[in-house]
Formats: structure tokens, C-alpha cells, sequence
């Protein structure tokens, strides 16, 4: 890997996000990202080749995505193919198998699904986007075992109705569930128009990471005050990432390094890895440096703890679940009351 074009990616990054001419930066990029691919295919078109380092095409590809005017498109909006691509390839197949297997074993966990008494009981899921964290784990249920009641809550329109077709496909019946279309801070307004207004338990999966800081305590007291327990599964991403300024030089290297680990993985699979490379990473990559509006804010677990318990929730765990390129994936489980 090219110590000059890691360098030249963060004064590009760092002035992006900053009031330093952002544009001459991004030519001295195009420029070292240019001479690096003649020196290393002795002037032919290196473009593509299976030796590319993952900082390689990440930068490549980034400055695709600023030629041809993407990088700032919506990543989670209707239509959003990198997106799907993405929690469908790679390691993000295993990641949603241990999802499903840490929600069925915290149904298990909290008897709402084995034994003679297993309790009825409802279930609030927050972000439930095309449904892949959660189907494929109440699907494996017996109808017995179920939710009484299911809420699904998605703001994209178009993921939740494929979300909506795939319970459907599985069973839920009108009685028992609710798709709402709106974001979590737009659902207390809802209330009144869905069947239940109350759950035993809320999931988010990848979900919550979408709200910016100042807005997350709102939705947390707010799903205190509807739910006994909320169950979070997140990346426990570094330190340094949750607390550092965009220009950090700690949080930038952390960034760097493992965005191309997941740049390398995601374009091994050819077609579909550049679309989820284009789609999806580079304008999440982009966002984290302000160099495009941010759409993901992770913090580290120890943070989602801090404020779980300043929105209320007496008792908070976590557990780790999943070693992701990005950073470990962690399942945190609020609830209302003391553990006895």
C-alpha cells in the first residue's frame, strides 16, 4: 500500500470537511492516484487489477464517484441498489446470521418462546428496512411461539413493503401486525393509528446509528415510555471513531484502514461489488470526513450504554456478537427494570 496516496486521501478528506480549498486537494489526489497506477502497470491501464490494494480502489473509485457527481446520492432511499447488494454479500451474510441467531435466543432468553408457560407477547422492530435482520428468525418460529402482535416501523416505503410481502409470504396475518412508513421520529405520532401502542420488546438493528447525536435520547426515552425492553444491535466501532472531530488523526486512520478491508472484500465480487462499492460505500465513507451529509453516526457500545441509561433504562447489557471488517457487531439490551 502507497504511503503518499494514503496521505494524499487525508489532506483531500481533512479539507473536505474543513475551509481549506477542498478542490486543489482532489486534483493532488487524481494526480497521485494516476501516477501510482502507471508505476505500477509500467504505463498500461491498471484499472481493475486483481494486485489493486483496497486503498486503491477505494480511492479510484471515489474519484469516480466525484467526476460523475454520486458520491452525495442517498444510500437508504428507494431504489438504493448498493445498499441491498450490500447486506446480501460478503461477511454481511454471516453478520445477519448472527443477528437472527442473537434475536432468537433472547426470545428464548426471555421465555417469550420455549417452555410450557411461554408468554404471549409483542414485538416493535425499529428500522426494519427490507426485513433480512428479523424474517428469516420469526419465520423459524411456530405460529404458537409468534408475537401476538408485530410493528413494523421503515421509512423507506419501497424496503418496507418488500419487508410487508416477506411476513405475508411467511404467515402475518392483518390482525397481527402493522407496516408503518415513517422514520423513529416521526412514529409517536403514529401511535394512535396502529392496533397496539405498546411492546414487550423493540429491536433495531443498524438502525439507531442513523440518528444524529442530538436527536437519539428523544427516540430512546420515547421507546422507554412504549417498551418493557430494547434490544440494539450496533457496531462497538473504536473509541476514538465515536468522540474524535472528522480531521482526528486517530479516527481518520481507523476510517482508512477499514474502509478498504471492506472496498477488498466487496471487489472480489465483480459486478455487484463495485455497485455496492459506488452505491453504498464511498458516500458513507465520504459522509464520515463531512466531505458529503453524514448518514451514519456509530459510537462505540460503552456510548450506547451511557445513553440508554440517560434516557431512563434502569438495566443495560451487552453482548458481542459478530467480528465485521468494520468493528465487532454487538447486541445491547436495555430494560425497564433492575435485573433481580
Amino acid at each position: 500500500e502507497s504511503t503518499a496516496l494514503r496521505e494524499a486521501l487525508t489532506a483531500y478528506l481533512r479539507a473536505a470537511g474543513g475551509d481549506e480549498d477542498a478542490a486543489s486537494c482532489l486534483e493532488a489526489l487524481r494526480r497521485q492516484a494516476r501516477e501510482e497506477e502507471k508505476a505500477e502497470s509500467g504505463g498500461a491501464d491498471h484499472a481493475g487489477s486483481t494486485n489493486e490494494s483496497g486503498l486503491a480502489i477505494l480511492v479510484r473509485r471515489l474519484l469516480l464517484a466525484k467526476a460523475g457527481g454520486s458520491a452525495d446520492r442517498p444510500v437508504y432511499s428507494d431504489g438504493a441498489e448498493g445498499f441491498e447488494l450490500f447486506i446480501r454479500r460478503g461477511s454481511n451474510v454471516g453478520l445477519y446470521e448472527a443477528v437472527q441467531d442473537a434475536f432468537q435466543q433472547l426470545w428464548t432468553d426471555l421465555a417469550f418462546t420455549s417452555g410450557e408457560g411461554a408468554k404471549a407477547w409483542s414485538l416493535l422492530d425499529v428500522g426494519s428496512g427490507s426485513g433480512l435482520g428479523l424474517l428469516p428468525a420469526w419465520s423459524s418460529l411456530e405460529e404458537s411461539r409468534r408475537p401476538r402482535h408485530l410493528t413494523l416501523m421503515e421509512p423507506s416505503a419501497e424496503m418496507l413493503k418488500v419487508a410487508e410481502d416477506g411476513f405475508r409470504a411467511a404467515g402475518a396475518t392483518d390482525d397481527e401486525t402493522d407496516f408503518v412508513n415513517c422514520t423513529v421520529q416521526e412514529f409517536p405520532k403514529q401511535l394512535d393509528q396502529l392496533k397496539v401502542q405498546s411492546w414487550n420488546l423493540a429491536t433495531a438493528s443498524f438502525s439507531l446509528q442513523s440518528l444524529p447525536k442530538d436527536e437519539r435520547l428523544a427516540a430512546l426515552e420515547f421507546l422507554r415510555s412504549t417498551c418493557d425492553r430494547l434490544a440494539i444491535v450496533e457496531f462497538d466501532v473504536a473509541p476514538a471513531f465515536s468522540k474524535g472531530k472528522n480531521d482526528d488523526p486517530e479516527r481518520m486512520q481507523f476510517v482508512i484502514d477499514a474502509y478498504a478491508r471492506g472496498v477488498a472484500e466487496y471487489a472480489e465480487l465483480g459486478v455487484d461489488g463495485m455497485k455496492v462499492i459506488d452505491g453504498f460505500l464511498v458516500p458513507v465513507f465520504l459522509g464520515y470526513f463531512g466531505a458529503v451529509k453524514a448518514t451514519n453516526h456509530e459510537q462505540a457500545a460503552r456510548y450506547w450504554e451511557e445513553d440508554l441509561k440517560a434516557a431512563g433504562w434502569a438495566s443495560v447489557t451487552t453482548t458481542r456478537i459478530f467480528d465485521y471488517w468494520w468493528s465487532p457487531a454487538v447486541l445491547v439490551l436495555a430494560e425497564k427494570e433492575e435485573k433481580s
